[in-house]
């Protein structure tokens, strides 16, 4: 009876240390993922020209060198509709912020 519960523990404790060390695998290769695309993240903030107040706030990412990028379209959806009414500030690290 002991060796069977001493059995199953050992497996048990087999497959959460399996599942700790592709948790950790994940870690690493999202980490290294992150270092090497950093420099396209960047915020996005949509700004009401009548307040000066942001009016949204997201993120996004260049997807090209001519300066294309991705971004969740709530994040742009106001200065879509009302172009006159907002304008769009981005900045990325170590570039300060930049006005469209």
């Amino acid at each position: 009876m002991i060796f069977k519960i001493l059995l199953v523990l050992g497996l048990i404790m087999g497959v959460l240390m399996s599942d700790i060390c592709q948790a950790a695998a994940l870690s690493d290769e999202a980490a290294i993922l992150y270092e090497q695309s950093r420099q396209s993240i960047f915020q996005l903030r949509v700004v009401d020209l009548s307040t000066g107040k942001n009016s949204d706030l997201g993120s996004g990412f260049y997807i090209s060198p001519q300066g294309h990028f991705i971004t969740n379209y709530h994040v742009v959806s106001e200065y879509v509709m009302e172009p006159e009414q907002y304008h769009i500030e981005y900045a990325r690290r170590g570039h300060g912020r930049r006005q469209t």
